[in-house]
């Protein structure tokens, strides 16, 4: 099952393929997200058959300043 959280604005688009491994699950608890390095866009709800190249590590959210 999805959910979707937000919709990109009227004009924005991703600039990549960008999705999730299925059957995996990150430090936050959602699936493992991916970046899809691809001539052609794909559609949403594709199934790519891909292999991992790279992997980047990141913290998302909002941490207050500490002076």
């Amino acid at each position: 099952m999805f959910e979707l959280k937000k919709v990109l604005p009227a004009g924005m688009a991703f600039p990549y393929n960008f999705g999730f491994l299925p059957s995996t699950k990150g430090g936050d608890g959602d699936p493992l997200d991916v970046l899809v390095q691809m001539d052609e866009p794909a559609f949403p709800g594709c199934v790519l058959k891909c292999r991992v190249i790279g992997v980047i590590e990141g913290e998302q959210g909002n941490k207050e300043k500490r002076t």
